[in-house]
């Protein structure tokens, strides 16, 4: 979640210092950050109630946005699927 929170920040950040790389850095920041919660955080095992199951889907959900706008901001395109 913090990393998602941080997209704003960078984005005047880079813009203002212009720094673009900064941009890139922030990309892999929350791809880390987001592959270690997929690994440590079960999204839909069984095991885990309606709530936190909500509530998992939806960072995945404002990753996967805060990605493709941070790489969209870069000129990429973001794939559907890995």
């Amino acid at each position: 979640m913090r990393a998602v929170a941080r997209l704003p920040r960078v984005v005047a950040e880079a813009a203002a210092d212009l720094r673009v790389h900064a941009m890139a850095a922030y990309a892999v920041d929350l791809s880390n950050a987001f592959n270690q919660f997929y690994r440590d955080c079960p999204v839909l095992a069984d095991h885990i109630d309606a709530a936190t199951r909500a509530g998992r889907l939806a960072l995945v959900a404002d990753a996967k946005q805060a990605l493709a706008n941070t790489l969209g901001l870069l000129g990429i395109e973001a794939p559907e699927s890995m």
